[in-house]
């Protein structure tokens, strides 16, 4: 039986976001025609040289369960996305990652007002963007 990772609060959600950038950081940088090399190590082999996205993706890996767990949801949207066109992977962690900042910044607490948007909410816009229009109207 596989184990369950149950985790909340800032700190959880701070591993998160740290995981987020760093996982992202290295699949952005093999985007485009001017994307660079990466260099995948494996124990007792020859290092594999790519430029591919999904390559650097699938070979992340981590001891943390909060990074292993984003790691995880960002390895099965690049799958998604490769099983639908075959390529797009790298600008799908990308978009990924940018979704996840403005989600982030919407629920994280204004220091000003002491307030933040209700997740649930915010979930069902993400699900559903008619409802923005509507509730702002």
């Amino acid at each position: 039986m596989q184990k369950r990772i149950i985790t909340h609060g800032e700190e959880s959600l701070e591993k998160r976001k740290k995981a987020i950038h760093f996982l992202a950081g290295r699949v952005k940088s093999t985007l485009g025609p001017a994307g660079r090399n990466s260099a995948i190590g494996f124990p007792f082999q020859r290092p594999e040289i790519t430029n591919d996205g999904k390559s650097t993706l699938d070979s992340l890996w981590s001891d943390d369960e909060n990074e292993q767990l984003v790691i995880d949801i960002f390895k099965d949207i690049a799958d998604e996305m490769f099983e639908e066109s075959e390529d797009g992977t790298t600008t799908a962690v990308t978009l990924s990652e940018a979704v996840f900042d403005i989600g982030y910044e919407l629920i994280k607490p204004n220091p000003l007002t002491g307030s933040n948007m209700n997740v649930m909410k915010l979930r069902t816009y993400s699900q559903n963007p008619c409802c923005i229009y509507r509730d702002w109207k």
